[in-house]
């Protein structure tokens, strides 16, 4: 049976960057309260560089004696403080283009991304994220998020094949937001790029309560997103087939990530954003561990 928890906001308020950055601000806030600030912003670490302050930046990292000196606001930074960045991944082929209860699983995934980067900038760490043709850098503060948000907002699904190029970078923790309808080569590849002994890799399933139940109404039309091609069938005479094919998938998909080191969730489009959040965060304390 599909949720309504999501009933409380509606897919086409997110109809701009500045509503995606408003709904993710709201949404994370209230799992930020009683989190740990990282400790990669103390002062006791090799000093790095000074950046000018931007709006969102933690008052008690702003060097004060550079502000005596020039009489503008400057952040200490250290090399210490990207020993954890963070990197989304984010599946924009045509399959993600499929919803359920006006979800598609790229929306759903484009506010995952923008709540955790949001998390993760708040927590001083660094942000960077991916999608096919699209490799946005590394940064901190609030102004990096900001451009961040924009550039995800504008993300379409692709009908051109997506590949994952990714070069792995030490102490780096990628999440891969994917729907995984993909060869098991084509993952297994992405893994051997990035999940090494000096990083760590999370990996989440996003699937429509629907779609995995085949939970549709008898001689329904299905359209292949890929092909766009139309199917007229009775779900419930394919049901046996499909969950064993589906099933089988998503075996070698988790023997694989298994033997990898690799973490991994399962999120429904239907379930509250919420929900996923704590799925991430508790994820994301794990690798760091």
């Amino acid at each position: 049976m599909a949720s309504s928890s999501m009933s409380w906001l509606d897919p086409k308020a997110i109809d701009s960057a500045k509503s995606l950055e408003w709904i993710a601000k709201s949404i994370a806030k209230g799992k930020l309260q009683g989190r740990h600030r990282s400790q990669r912003l103390s002062n006791g670490y090799e000093f790095s560089q000074y950046r000018p302050y931007v709006q969102g930046d933690d008052l008690r990292l702003i060097d004060w004696k550079m502000y005596g000196k020039t009489d503008k606001y400057y952040i200490k930074q250290s090399d210490v403080e990207q020993d954890h960045d963070l990197h989304v991944i984010l599946d924009n082929s045509k399959s993600m283009d499929y919803e359920e209860e006006n979800w598609s699983k790229l929306l759903y995934a484009k506010l995952i991304t923008a709540c955790i980067s949001y998390i993760t900038i708040q927590q001083g760490d660094a942000f960077s994220w991916s999608s096919s043709g699209v490799n946005n850098p590394s940064g901190l503060g609030m102004r990096h998020w900001q451009n961040c948000i924009q550039a995800i907002h504008d993300v379409q699904a692709s009908a051109e094949p997506t590949e994952i190029i990714l070069k792995a970078e030490r102490n780096k923790v990628y999440i891969w937001l994917t729907d995984l309808y993909q060869d098991i080569n084509e993952i297994r590849k992405v893994l051997d790029s990035l999940k090494h002994n000096s990083t760590e890799l999370i990996v989440f399933q996003l699937l429509g309560e629907k779609e995995e139940s085949l939970d549709f109404p008898n001689n329904a039309t299905f359209i292949d997103l890929e092909s766009r091609k139309k199917i007229q069938m009775n779900p419930k005479e394919y049901f046996s087939q499909y969950r064993s094919k589906f099933e089988a998938h998503i075996k070698s998909c988790k023997d694989l990530f298994y033997s990898r080191g690799v973490q991994y969730q399962k999120a429904y489009i239907n379930q509250p954003v919420e929900k996923t959040i704590k799925l991430f965060l508790d994820s994301y304390n794990k690798s760091l561990i």
